[in-house]
């Protein structure tokens, strides 16, 4: 039986996981309290800055409003999105 990420990487590293979502998984639990799929979904996987698509892994990020506030908790409007050039 072949095992593959829900992304469909058929690499696997942990828990069912690709190495680049195995990294978004734990950086999400770390870094924004397990946001970080909720305010993807918030935001339509769009760029807050130009609006452009973000559904690529890698061409957007999740970031605080107001860098160095730390760990946000269950406070999602204290987190945006948008593209790497952005």
């Amino acid at each position: 039986m072949v095992m593959h990420c829900p992304c469909g990487n058929s690499k696997v590293l942990a828990l069912e996981l690709c190495a680049t979502c195995y990294t978004l998984k734990r950086q999400d639990e770390e870094y924004f309290g397990g946001l970080r799929e909720a305010v993807l979904e918030r935001d339509g996987y769009r760029c807050r800055v130009c609006d452009a698509s973000g559904r690529d892994k890698r061409s957007i990020i999740v970031h605080h409003r107001a860098p160095g506030t730390g760990q946000v908790g269950d406070e999602p409007d204290a987190v945006a999105l948008s593209r790497v050039p952005c």
